[in-house]
């Protein structure tokens, strides 16, 4: 009998089914790491050009058994399993089955319930034996249990991730999700097939989105002003700081869209650029004031056309 590496419940089916149908178009595949402090889903495109992950912080289950204790790792960084690949499309299918549900609050006012179309309390529970086992997600109701096992599949076309250095970022902005949808959605309104962010720290205004596409040019311009940003930070070590700082770079609006649907679920979004222009923009999804999921869309630089 195989041995259980990790097991963790959570009722919030329904919102993991939303924010992994947020990344679905990228990919038909994820790559899932199940780590000592949460999950993470990773897809990418074959071109490499662009990759999205999904943040699942261990606080999203009411329990969360990580058997890692052989494991050789440092205190600094998370323990974490082999990455295990699976189908996107069928998780997605399976979530979304047992994933329509309401939230209410039990009598003690406890943590939530969950309550599926016929009233029944609902939960899934997830187990993990290996690399070399099934990944099962286990519904349970007071009327029904059903299982879903998945095969793990290819973890050797994995690409390496984008990622953004700390030290090297030069652009940091949050914005509500709402301004940025309305953006996206003007964008692809005006034919876009090609986006510069640009900011600057002494010009107004100080950032802004322009595009070129099928009607011409079109600008979306913000000022840095707290109801509209509520943050906005230049920090390009090469420029003088005492000067106009500008950091702009470009990306083909049809990878930049991809992002559109995590935006749309979320609260705030967070925009970071690093010095070769590489773009992250992260959704924050709200379950309650506890509990916080993020997707991450990162996005390289594109020479304009």
């Amino acid at each position: 009998m195989s041995t259980l590496l990790f097991s963790g419940t959570t009722t919030c089916v329904s919102h993991l089914y939303t924010i992994l149908k947020a990344i679905a178009l990228m990919s038909k595949h994820v790559t899932l790491e199940i780590m000592s402090d949460g999950f993470k889903f990773t897809v990418d495109v074959d071109s490499r050009s662009s990759q999205a992950a999904v943040l699942v912080k261990k606080n999203l289950f009411s329990m969360y058994n990580f058997n890692g204790q052989e494991m050789d790792v440092s205190d600094d960084e998370p323990a974490f399993f082999p990455p295990y690949r699976l189908s996107l499309a069928s998780l997605t299918t399976c979530l979304e089955m047992f994933g329509k549900n309401d939230v209410v609050a039990d009598k003690a006012g406890h943590e939530d319930r969950r309550i599926d179309a016929s009233g029944a309390s609902q939960s899934c529970r997830i187990l993990y034996s290996g690399p070399d086992h099934p990944l099962k997600f286990v519904f349970r109701n007071d009327q029904f249990t059903t299982s879903c096992e998945f095969l793990n599949q290819d973890t050797d076309k994995q690409s390496e991730s984008l990622n953004l250095d700390p030290s090297e970022v030069v652009l940091k902005v949050i914005l509500s999700a709402h301004l940025l949808t309305q953006a996206l959605r003007d964008l692809e309104g005006a034919k876009s097939q090609y986006v510069r962010i640009i900011a600057q720290t002494r010009v107004v205004p100080h950032f802004r989105l322009e595009s070129t596409g099928e009607f011409g040019r079109n600008v979306i311009a913000y000022p840095n002003e707290r109801n509209v940003l509520d943050t906005f930070v230049i920090d390009d070590p090469d420029q003088d700081p005492d000067g106009n700082v500008i950091v702009q770079s470009g990306y083909l609006f049809g990878e930049l869209v991809k992002c559109r649907e995590a935006v749309g679920v979320s609260e705030k979004v967070c925009l970071r650029m690093d010095v070769y222009g590489r773009l992250s923009v992260q959704s924050m999804c709200v379950v309650d004031e506890a509990r916080k999921t993020f997707v991450d869309f990162r996005f390289n630089a594109h020479d304009e056309y």
